[in-house]
């Protein structure tokens, strides 16, 4: 559990949940510290950092905050626990 927190510490600067009682929706925004939502690494072109096999690539950078609404995001018990488990809270 200390390992799972200690990750969680290093990558996530924030946790937003938003509940808008016009709608009735609930959201969760997670605020990284690194861009690493939708991020890449990107084959051709452009300024190339080269792996150990000597294939040229480069890195996307990505966005630092990842939404869930209930809007976008059908959350059932099954995707709920699935999405704990991802990011370690499980």
């Amino acid at each position: 559990m200390k390992e799972r927190r200690r990750v969680i510490d290093f990558y996530v600067d924030s946790i937003s949940l938003g509940y808008d009682e016009t709608t009735k929706q609930h959201s969760i925004d997670i605020h990284y510290k690194y861009p690493l939502v939708k991020d890449g690494l990107v084959r051709k072109g452009g300024k190339m950092n080269w792996d150990e096999w000597g294939n040229g690539y480069r890195i996307k950078k990505g966005e630092q905050v990842f939404s869930l609404s209930t809007s976008n995001f059908f959350i059932t018990q099954k995707n709920y626990q699935t999405l704990l488990n991802s990011y370690g809270f499980c």
